[in-house]
């Protein structure tokens, strides 16, 4: 008996236990997305009111740069944190990379490609075409514990 082994590339269904995004509804989702695309646009209206007040640059205008960098430093923390948790992404590192070196620009195409377009759990319109999502009876560790 021959035993041929054939790799096929997974399926972009794949779900973990430990992911998170396919279980928030699209509320959440679109909440994120507000967050997310807010972002830039903050740092838009910053830079331009800057550039309008250059010669006398008022202490509020700080405290909003300073507002918004932690935001962006939050929103790539939890968008790494996403991206390694997502069994579907294929080139894990270069998403990751690309979070850190070009957040503003990578975080807005991430949220598009792998927030809002992530399957989601718990619906049966869309639980069905997710390989194993139903639960299987877990097997005893021990034989002393067949019944």
């Amino acid at each position: 008996m021959n035993v041929v082994e054939v790799t096929a590339p997974p399926s972009d269904l794949r779900v973990t236990r430990t992911e998170a995004i396919p279980r928030w509804s699209t509320r959440s989702r679109l909440a994120l997305g507000v967050w997310t695309f807010s972002m830039p646009a903050a740092a838009l209206v910053l830079g331009s009111y800057a550039l309008a007040v250059t010669p006398a640059v008022p202490t509020a205008l700080f405290a909003g740069a300073f507002y918004v960098i932690t935001c962006h430093f939050i929103l790539t923390a939890l968008y790494l944190a996403f991206a390694g948790q997502n069994p579907r992404l294929r080139r894990r590192g270069m998403w990751m990379t690309s979070l850190v070196l070009a957040g503003p620009v990578s975080i807005l195409v991430y949220w598009v490609l792998h927030v809002w377009r992530a399957p989601k759990v718990g619906q049966d319109d869309v639980d069905s075409v997710i390989p194993a999502h139903r639960a299987r009876a877990a097997h005893p560790l021990h034989p002393s514990e067949v019944k």
